[in-house]
C-alpha cells in the first residue's frame, strides 16, 4: 500500500502514534484531534471517519467520540511510508 496514502492521512496516523492511542482506554476524543491538528487538515471529521470505514481506526461513541488506532496497521503503514518506529528503550525497529 506503499504510495496510496495523502499526506492528511499519514498526518492523522502519526498523530495517533506519538499519542500512544491504540485501545479504547487510551482513545483520544474528536475535540483534542481537531485542537491539534484541525488547523492542518480540512474536514477532519469525515477523514477519520473514512479511516474507520477502513478499519485503520476504532471510534467509540460517548456524549463526544473518541478515536484510537489499530497498531498493527497504524505502525505498519508508517515504516513503509519512511517514518521511524521507536521500540522503547531499545531503539528505532528495522
Amino acid at each position: 500500500m506503499k504510495g496510496w496514502w495523502s499526506p492528511e492521512h499519514l498526518i492523522i496516523l502519526k498523530y495517533f502514534y506519538n499519542e500512544r492511542a491504540f485501545s479504547e482506554k487510551h482513545s483520544v476524543s474528536l475535540k483534542a484531534v481537531e485542537r491539534d491538528l484541525g488547523h492542518r487538515i480540512e474536514d477532519l471529521e469525515s477523514r477519520l471517519d473514512e479511516m474507520v470505514g477502513w478499519g485503520l481506526l476504532g471510534c467509540k461513541k460517548k456524549r463526544v467520540k473518541h478515536y484510537y488506532a489499530s497498531a498493527r496497521e497504524t505502525i505498519r503503514t508508517l515504516q513503509e511510508n519512511g517514518f521511524q518506529i521507536w521500540r522503547g528503550n531499545q531503539g528505532p525497529l528495522p
